[in-house]
């Protein structure tokens, strides 16, 4: 009987799902971060799940190469679970900006030595 009609998931070996929730749901911001509490944001999902997420949120404004650096340093720490759980050995994460945006490329090497690659653009068609 096929999967579909047992009506089992189908699964694969890919990380997008997980990448999509980690890098596109937002951690609350620090006090540091953003001074005032009610522009903090976060997903209420974190204290349900215990899942760490994204402070790619807070990557915004003017487009300056710090903003690509610390767009890279949100993306790995958000996806750092991945080798933590040893779903990957290794994440390589490059970003540039477009004309709107923040294009990210990320290399995820998995530990049977294949590396998947996965793009992302944030801010896409908006008023970034």
């Amino acid at each position: 009987m096929s999967d579909e009609i047992s009506g089992d998931f189908v699964q694969d070996d890919g990380l997008a799902t997980y990448m999509l929730m980690a890098l596109l749901l937002d951690n609350r911001a620090t006090e540091e971060q953003v001074p005032q509490p009610i522009k903090r944001g976060g997903y209420w999902g974190t204290d349900i799940t215990g899942m760490k997420f994204s402070y790619l949120w807070l990557v915004n404004g003017r487009k300056t190469q710090d903003k690509l650096n610390l767009g890279i340093e949100y993306c790995n720490s958000s996806l750092k679970p991945l080798i933590d759980e040893g779903f990957a050995t290794e994440i390589n994460t490059e970003a540039s900006f477009t004309e709107n945006g923040i294009k990210l490329d990320i290399a995820v090497s998995k530990p049977n030595g294949i590396i998947d690659n996965y793009t992302f653009y944030l801010w896409l068609n908006t008023d970034y």
